[in-house]
């Protein structure tokens, strides 16, 4: 059983010829998809990605989870903008409040270990498709919108970080360097009964099953929005690299106070980050100017931390970063700008996928990690990244092999080099003639 696997996932690996060799002709009708996209990382995603088809001539809709930060995203566009489907399992796993070992762990805490649940939120993905009769389903975090697609054979393309795309492997990394055999075995049993969750319902409209959970992601049609640098399961020699895919309906241009020699840091946090108060407080102590994005902030923070500018709003980093000394975020898109202008980073993770690729980032030297309460540490951390030439060195020797690249082109750049409209017509061949 092994050996036949291995063979299958030497199979997809090997069907990497390029998809994106035509250009789709005529208009046609796109649906972005973001089952579990909640935040801003993801939305902007959706939006670089839905203007791009839109500047392209496709009709475009949007089918989201959270429709109030809809309306904030989508607000200054026309697009169509529909509920996601959710998934709503009887009852969330025992385990749910330790950290998934694996994507396959990760789907089982969302919903994915609860079939009746899995196979109505399928469904109602299917009926959504086939009332709006998308030609190309754009996969941005929507794992059950995939299963649904491939039940009906629409294609999909598959957008996002390294945590929202599993490589092609079997059996799935584990997220976390882990050591401890139980943790490994529950890697291996949790993919085996996801799978079998995600086969029934295929069985059930008698579609082919899939051997491994990566199956359900064609390597050729992956679209990484990262760099291998950050790729925490890479680099993946299969799946293309585009890097950041990106924007904000709107932002908020301010500029620095000061010019001269001064530090300056640039922060975008998430309160609800274990370190942020912590960081808030080392920052305050420290000469130079701090401007902190920070979505959510507690009201009295502005007052207690009163040497720090905060700002609810996104701001337009391109006037800020090229003259900032130093970044310190928790948002894996932030981190990216970062890198790519050379800036070393303090990260301050909130989710197990920020963890993961900082963890990434400090190993190559280019960052430091902020994930406890120890003010006086986080301090010597920040100075130790401001002073030490080595941490910038790192990040600037990133940016200098993309500094050719345009990142702000990758959205057209996906979404014009797409022959869907032959794919679907290949799918229906393979169906209706075998």
């Amino acid at each position: 059983m092994r050996q036949a696997k291995d063979d299958l996932v030497r199979s997809q690996q090997s069907r990497v010829e390029p998809s994106d060799a035509l250009k789709p002709q005529g208009a046609g009708r796109v649906l972005i998809a973001g089952e579990f996209a909640n935040d801003w990382g993801h939305l902007g995603c959706m939006l670089a990605m839905a203007r791009a088809y839109r500047d392209a001539g496709h009709e475009v809709l949007l089918a989201v989870s959270d429709l109030n930060a809809a309306r904030f995203f989508f607000a200054e566009d026309t697009f169509s903008v529909v509920q996601a489907p959710a998934l709503r399992p009887a009852k969330r796993p025992a385990a749910e409040d330790r950290p998934a070992v694996n994507f396959a762990d990760l789907l089982w805490g969302l919903g994915y270990a609860d079939t009746v649940a899995l196979a109505v939120a399928t469904e109602t993905w299917m009926a959504l498709l086939t009332e709006i009769e998308p030609e190309l389903l754009v996969y941005i975090n929507a794992p059950t919108a995939a299963v649904a697609a491939r039940v009906l054979r629409i294609p999909t393309i598959y957008v996002g970080g390294a945590f929202d795309i599993p490589p092609v492997t079997s059996p799935l990394p584990i997220f976390r360097q882990a050591t401890d055999l139980p943790e490994q075995e529950l890697a291996v049993i949790r993919e085996a009964e996801v799978v079998e969750n995600i086969n029934s319902i295929l069985r059930r409209f008698q579609q082919p099953h899939i051997e491994f959970l990566g199956e359900l992601f064609t390597a050729k049609d992956v679209r990484l929005t990262t760099l291998p640098e950050l790729d925490p399961f890479g680099p993946r020699p299969l799946e293309q690299y585009v890097g950041p895919i990106f924007t904000l309906p709107k932002v908020y241009r301010t500029s620095w106070k000061t010019t001269d020699a001064s530090t300056r840091i640039f922060a975008y946090l998430h309160p609800q980050a274990p370190a942020c108060e912590s960081v808030l407080q080392a920052l305050n102590g420290l000469e130079g100017e701090v401007l902190c994005v920070m979505p959510g902030c507690p009201p009295q923070w502005p007052g207690r931390f009163d040497r720090i500018t905060f700002y609810a709003q996104p701001l337009e980093l391109a006037f800020l970063l090229p003259m900032a000394h130093l970044v310190i975020t928790s948002g894996v898109a932030t981190t990216t700008t970062a890198l790519l202008i050379g800036l070393p980073i303090l990260s301050v993770p909130r989710t197990l996928e920020q963890h993961t690729v900082a963890q990434v980032l400090e190993r190559g030297g280019a960052a430091k990690i902020a994930d406890g309460g120890d003010v006086e540490r986080i301090a010597r951390d920040i100075s130790e990244l401001l002073v030490n030439s080595k941490h910038r060195q790192s990040a600037v020797r990133i940016a200098m092999k993309y500094m050719a690249t345009k990142f702000e082109d990758n959205a057209s750049r996906v979404t014009g080099n797409q022959n869907w409209r032959a794919k679907r017509a290949a799918i229906i061949s393979i169906v209706n003639y075998g």
